[in-house]
């Protein structure tokens, strides 16, 4: 049987959501949702229904509370992570509901710019990834998918400015690609590895759609920072059992050092970015060495 609490506190939100106007109210029932949601499976259940609940028919709560918004998102995470059986399907309409909050933001001039990443986006691509390293299956590869469509919306690009995707690479995606699943059976954790090879994709593309917007307006330091970090996931992730590593991710690498080279940021005279980079590749991936090092032949022609 579901805990009391729980039972009623779904019923308080689908009968009485209008009287619940306070911060304080709304706070009051992410608490009881984070508190509950681990006691057994019927509460998690009921818990996610009352957030199904939220997410359908109250979102007005945070159109003009937008730091309750990443409260949400932590507190769905709680539930979602309570290791119960859950419905990916339910899952993946929660998710696409909070998107199209984050989304709704974006489109309002009265939302400062500064305020959509940090209080709309960052803390929904954090409840993503934090998703796929919690949960198992579908609800991992059904996240994943939703995350990889959403870095390449329109509304993502228009929303983030290039000072946060770097924050995006370097405190969420890096991140992501060096998590270890908290598990001792080996097909889930190589499930999980198959869902990070899957994450390179999506690092190395999203990586080549904003690197200039990035490096035009970051300092030098911080390019090459993230530029490392970057690389350091993707010899992470190679390093796995994972199949079709060792040919998918030096790939990638080579397409992003072959841009960079078009681009003329990776050149030899940018020498802490050239040599730093020679020196990451040519003792993960040989093959991409040799290519940086055919590069640097071909600029001094």
């Amino acid at each position: 049987m579901a805990d009391w609490l729980s039972i009623a506190l779904y019923q308080l939100v689908k009968v009485q959501a209008v009287h619940l106007s306070s911060r304080a109210d709304r706070e009051a029932v992410f608490l009881i949702l984070e508190k509950t949601s681990s006691r057994d499976e019927r509460t998690s259940s009921v818990n996610l229904e009352t957030m199904d609940l939220i997410t359908r028919e109250n979102l007005n709560w945070f159109t003009d509370n937008e730091d309750l918004f990443p409260r949400l998102c932590r507190s769905l995470e709680t539930v979602l992570a309570s290791g119960f059986h859950i419905h990916s399907s339910q899952v993946d309409e929660i998710l696409l509901r909070l998107r199209s909050q984050a989304e709704s933001q974006t489109g309002r001039e009265a939302t400062p710019k500064q305020e959509l990443y940090q209080h709309y986006w960052k803390p929904w691509i954090k409840l993503c990834t934090n998703l796929v390293i919690a949960r198992r299956g579908e609800i991992q590869e059904q996240t994943m998918v939703v995350l990889e469509r959403t870095l390449s919306l329109e509304a993502c690009e228009q929303a983030l400015r290039s000072t946060d995707w770097k924050d995006l690479f370097s405190t969420l995606l890096v991140p992501f690609m060096k998590s270890e699943m908290d598990s001792d059976n080996q097909e889930e954790i190589l499930y999980f590895g198959r869902i990070k090879l899957r994450g390179v994709m999506v690092l190395s593309r999203t990586f080549l759609l904003q690197y200039t917007r990035i490096y035009d307006s970051v300092n030098r330091e911080d390019f090459l920072e993230m530029w490392k970090a970057i690389l350091s996931a993707m010899e992470y992730v190679s390093s796995t059992n994972v199949k079709d590593a060792n040919d998918y991710i030096p790939e990638s690498v080579k397409n992003m050092v072959l841009v960079l080279a078009a681009s003329k940021i990776l050149i030899p005279q940018n020498s802490r970015l050239w040599n730093e980079t020679q020196s990451s590749v040519s003792t993960w991936f040989p093959d991409v060495g040799e290519l940086i090092s055919s590069v640097k032949a071909s600029s001094a022609r």
